[in-house]
């Protein structure tokens, strides 16, 4: 195995968003530990889609909260991680909360489509398809959010991909899999975790984790995808 590490820093503008997110989270849960109900994992979850992908956590959850754009003083509700059996509009949150919010809600109109990230991630993936011009590239993401996110920016690049998520069927799966493995043109395969077992991709030498798992044995997983008898790169 030869493991690399790609490294770069957030701009100012990403890494204003990536602190209102975690000021967000932080004043979120200092209000919701006082509640009869747990929302952490929900909240960590924000966190960690924010760190996945800055745009696909800004498009699915800052511009699904309609309420935030408005900046409205009266602002008094936080959708999006309540129970259902709770009436939001009975619910009071403290000015720190309110605060929070509408800073998100404008350090993601501020951050607008910059991408850090994603630049360093195609101009190497470029790299890796241009010095093999028949290989095939595996690449992994927990959020299927961010995955769509790269479907569609590698396709506006040129860059012909297949993607396999949850939501889709095991059947179709293996189909996907058979497509990406039989057609040139497909150089890339996008899968969320459940790709990381049952599926053989030995025919793939290079896999990128566009975000990494808490649990290292999820990160073996995806590896022993393409390390396996029989692979020769």
């Amino acid at each position: 195995r030869h493991a690399t590490v790609l490294r770069f820093d957030f701009s100012p503008k990403e890494q204003e968003f990536y602190e209102a997110v975690v000021r967000f989270v932080r004043a979120h849960w200092n209000w919701a530990k006082l509640q009869p109900w747990a929302v952490g994992f929900a909240l960590v979850m924000r966190e960690r889609q924010a760190a996945s992908s800055i745009p696909a956590f800004r498009d699915h959850y800052v511009k699904g909260m309609t309420r935030l754009y408005r900046d409205a003083e009266d602002l008094d509700m936080v959708p999006g991680v309540l129970p259902d059996r709770v009436e939001p509009e009975k619910l009071s949150f403290p000015k720190q909360l309110r605060q929070a919010e509408k800073q998100l809600a404008r350090s993601a109109r501020r951050v607008g489509d910059i991408d850090t990230k994603y630049d360093l991630f195609l101009r190497v993936l470029r790299e890796v398809l241009d010095s093999e011009p028949k290989g095939k590239v595996l690449v992994f993401s927990f959020f299927r959010k961010t995955l769509e996110y790269l479907r569609q920016k590698l396709s506006a690049s040129g860059i012909h991909v297949v993607l396999i998520h949850g939501g889709v069927p095991v059947p179709e799966r293996q189909d996907i899999v058979q497509e990406f493995h039989n057609t040139d043109e497909i150089r890339v395969l996008l899968s969320s975790e459940v790709g990381s077992e049952g599926i053989d991709l030995q025919f793939c030498h290079v896999l990128f984790n566009y975000d990494l798992p808490w649990n290292p044995m999820k990160v073996e997983q995806r590896i022993g995808r393409i390390d396996r008898f029989g692979q020769r790169s």
